[in-house]
């Protein structure tokens, strides 16, 4: 995604109100860039490495929610 990251794209998926309500997960390997994460209106976040029963269990509570 040049010019881009993941927090941009949330924001903008986050004020379009056509996508407004998709669910939406960031990843990271970067425990400090999860906290701005959460500024861009993420549902969730997770750290990378991360297990695969954890992101299972996120997706599944973000879908419920």
């Amino acid at each position: 995604m040049p010019g881009k990251n993941g927090r941009d794209i949330c924001k903008q998926l986050k004020k379009n109100p056509l996508s407004k309500s998709l669910p939406i997960i960031l990843m990271s390997a970067a425990p400090n860039y999860l906290v701005d994460f959460t500024r861009c209106a993420a549902d969730d976040t997770l750290e990378k490495p991360f297990d695969y029963n954890l992101l299972i269990a996120k997706v599944r509570s973000t879908i419920a929610a």
